[in-house]
């Protein structure tokens, strides 16, 4: 990036951090205007993700993971006031963005790296945590994505098992 570029993507970057602040301060000082956090939510994740590309960020996780807390911490708000609710509707949301962006990344990786451990780690926590407290979405999220990278890692070395094994 030449300097010009770089001058607009911090400008840009500062004016979605200025609206999305008054946006979302006008939600708390107006009862009646509380829809207007989801925006003014939207407007500080996109002057992250602007100020993360300005500065060559690449890694999707820091662009995925602040959203991701947002919504399982929103999830857990909502599960604690309304008990009826479920924990598939209220924290899949959350844990699936902050699960399948690096997934996808481990696909896309040709070296070893740290990630698909640390995923790993993640997902058992998941399957600990969901079956500990009999929640759904941590053990279903948990299993699923810890399933998927265990097939990817496990794929190299496929073509030296023995067909019957395979079968």
């Amino acid at each position: 990036l030449d300097h010009s570029e770089t001058w607009g993507l911090r400008s840009l970057a500062l004016h979605l951090t200025v609206a999305g602040a008054l946006v979302t301060a006008t939600a708390l000082a107006h009862p009646q205007r509380r829809m207007l956090a989801y925006p003014g939510g939207l407007l500080l994740a996109m002057a992250s993700w602007v100020r993360l590309y300005d500065l060559g960020v690449t890694a999707p996780e820091a662009y995925t993971l602040p959203s991701a807390v947002a919504l399982v911490l929103l999830g857990l708000h909502r599960l604690r006031r309304d008990p009826d609710s479920t924990t598939l509707t209220n924290l899949t949301p959350g844990l699936v963005l902050a699960t399948v962006p690096t997934l996808v990344q481990t696909f896309t990786d040709e070296a070893v790296s740290l990630r698909p451990l640390l995923l790993g780690a993640a997902c058992l926590n998941l399957v600990m945590a969901g079956t500990r407290l009999r929640w759904t979405a941590p053990l279903v999220v948990g299993a699923t994505i810890g399933a998927l990278l265990v097939l990817r890692e496990l794929g190299p070395y496929a073509a030296d098992l023995p067909p019957w094994l395979v079968i």
